[in-house]
């Protein structure tokens, strides 16, 4: 194999890792937070407790859209020139709105409604 192909599938093996400790971290840390409480019901505040922690695993989709975008770098790539379009896009259609500027030069061909 050659050296490009190895360090290409480093890169990806890493970012799959962190991918799947990070999945692992959020799904067992509230699991073992709601097994604890379930346990002692009794403690003041296991059911609001156990409920905040089942939303770190209902939040999982949007930590894993983003660490998946920010650790791949075609993504990466894509994302910021998806950025870069809509932010042209936005500027071009509040340059539409801005009243032209009245400049000595043309002061004299402006005529008001």
């Amino acid at each position: 194999m050659s050296k490009a192909t190895l360090l290409l599938q480093k890169e990806i093996l890493k970012n799959l890792l962190i991918v799947t400790v990070t999945a692992l971290f959020i799904g067992s840390l509230p699991l073992t937070v709601v097994v604890f409480y379930v346990y002692n019901n009794k403690l003041p505040f296991a059911r609001t407790i156990a409920s905040c922690a089942l939303l770190f695993t209902a939040n999982f989709g949007t930590i894993y859209v983003f660490l998946i975008l920010t650790l791949f770098k075609s993504y990466r790539k894509a994302v910021v020139a998806v950025a870069r379009s809509v932010c042209q896009a936005v500027k071009k259609v509040l340059g539409m709105f801005h009243p032209p500027k009245i400049t000595p030069s043309n002061a004299l061909f402006r005529v008001s409604h």
